[in-house]
């Protein structure tokens, strides 16, 4: 009987160990892989028109000039998202990558449900938060 749960254990030990060294070598490799596509997915998209995919993609691209190409593992998620949630009318963004090699980036609007006219000034939304949402 102690024979059997000692072989049991060994066998536990080494599959789990195998485990470990799999998915550090495919962590490495993904990490190495060159970013091959960028989605960005605006999620309420029919409900608000304020914010592209265009848009998007120009903001991030203003500030890391080439992703396309670029190792998966050297770019700045956080601070992608941190540029885009800056933006008035995003409400949030997350940004991931893939183990293929795509960036994703998902984006949800600020809703907007009043409309500021002023006199010789600047007009802006106020959205369901009670943020201000400035016009383009």
């Amino acid at each position: 009987m102690p024979m059997r749960k000692l072989k049991n254990i060994i066998i536990s030990i080494l599959t789990i160990s195998y485990l470990v060294v799999v998915l550090g070598l495919i962590d490495d490799k993904s990490h190495n892989l060159p970013c091959k596509l960028i989605r960005v997915n605006i999620l309420d998209s029919l409900e608000q028109g304020f914010v592209t995919g265009e848009d998007i993609l120009s903001v991030i691209q203003d500030r890391q000039k080439k992703i396309l190409g670029y190792p998966v593992g050297g770019i700045n998620t956080d601070k992608m998202e941190n540029l885009l949630n800056a933006i008035p009318s995003i409400k949030s963004a997350e940004i991931y990558k893939t183990i293929d090699g795509a960036l994703n980036i998902n984006v949800v609007q600020r809703k907007p449900i009043l409309r500021i006219f002023y006199r010789n000034r600047q007009n802006y939304y106020i959205d369901s938060e009670g943020e201000i949402i400035p016009l383009s």
